[in-house]
């Protein structure tokens, strides 16, 4: 069996796994230089839980969402909102983290940080379009 990653790597693992990254690019493994083999899964009741692997050196961690689900604020919906209108990329003001979303009927909304473990409701009406006579 392989070393186990620090606190501090596996936090920053997770961070560049769920943040911008570097051009598509798997986070690599700090002990060896390799790139990192992750896995998700739901944990019922709290959130994300991933296992992180590095088969050169067999580094072996488990990431479990350190808080329990809580809510955006009012204002970080309406910006979200926003964004999601405009089709730019969402960040979480938290810890730069992106946010995922998932669309439901009647223009319903999910905001999701996979990191920080935040999420929220909100309708979002697109905006009509205009015409050029």
């Amino acid at each position: 069996m392989g070393a186990r990653l620090t606190s501090k790597q596996l936090d920053q693992i997770v961070r560049e796994y769920f943040g911008p990254g570097g051009a598509g690019e798997c986070p690599i493994c700090p002990l060896c230089g390799e790139d990192l083999e992750i896995a998700s899964r739901a944990l019922a009741g709290f959130g994300l839980q991933l296992q992180i692997n590095c088969a050169s050196c067999e580094a072996l961690s488990t990431w479990v969402q350190p808080q329990p689900i809580r809510d955006w604020k009012t204002l970080h919906l309406d910006y979200f909102a926003e964004c999601y209108l405009l089709e730019d990329t969402i960040r979480c003001p938290y810890d730069d983290c992106y946010v995922t979303w998932a669309e439901f009927n009647d223009n319903v909304v999910q905001f999701n940080c996979p990191y920080c473990n935040r999420r929220g409701r909100i309708v979002v009406t697109p905006k009509p379009l205009t015409v050029d006579r």
